[in-house]
């Protein structure tokens, strides 16, 4: 069996300062970089890399979705992401059921404007004017033209005040007449 080479220990010393290294004129004018200034620095830690005494330190890897440090290690997260797929579902199922409901409105609203029409073509009733409009328009003429004097809108409001009584004295017999008849 071959012998293995004894691997040299690692050092444990502090850090030494990068080790600079200026190239010859020959290998600077070979690179196409002569006249310029060009220096390299090494470090202990590039060294020892290179010579295998230093494992390049793996990155750690993106927490696991489920693992008890995914997101902080927050337990009501984790909780949520174990249930994750029974979220997913419960969504779509969710979404499917919005969806129905929808439809289903605007069915209810196709049907309530058509009855709201057949309830108008049955009760159609036409309109009609407001009694003693005039008289009305004529009392808040007056207020208007006299906002310090009231009083002198006496006669409207009596004018506006007798349709009145007559329109509704007209009411209770229509009313009256209907009950008996």
């Amino acid at each position: 069996e071959a012998e293995q080479p004894a691997r040299p220990a690692r050092i444990d010393a502090p850090p030494a300062p990068p080790v600079q290294v200026t190239p010859a004129a020959d290998d600077l004018r070979r690179a196409g970089m002569s006249g310029q200034q060009y220096s390299v620095e090494i470090s202990v830690g590039v060294i020892e890399k290179l010579a295998g005494l230093r494992k390049p330190v793996p990155k750690p890897a993106a927490p696991v979705l489920g693992s008890p440090f995914a997101y902080g290690g927050n337990p009501e997260v984790i909780a949520l992401a174990k249930n994750d797929a029974t979220l997913s579902k419960a969504l779509a199922t969710s979404q499917r059921v919005g969806s129905v409901l929808l439809k289903q409105e605007e069915q209810e609203v196709v049907a309530v404007k058509k009855l709201t029409q057949d309830l108008l073509k049955k009760h159609n009733y036409p309109a009609q004017d407001v009694p003693c409009g005039s008289a009305r328009e004529a009392v808040l003429a007056c207020y208007a033209a006299n906002p310090e004097d009231s009083l002198k809108c006496s006669e409207q409001v009596a004018s506006y005040s007798e349709c009145a009584g007559r329109v509704y004295n007209e009411y209770v017999k229509r009313v009256n007449a209907a009950r008996r008849g």
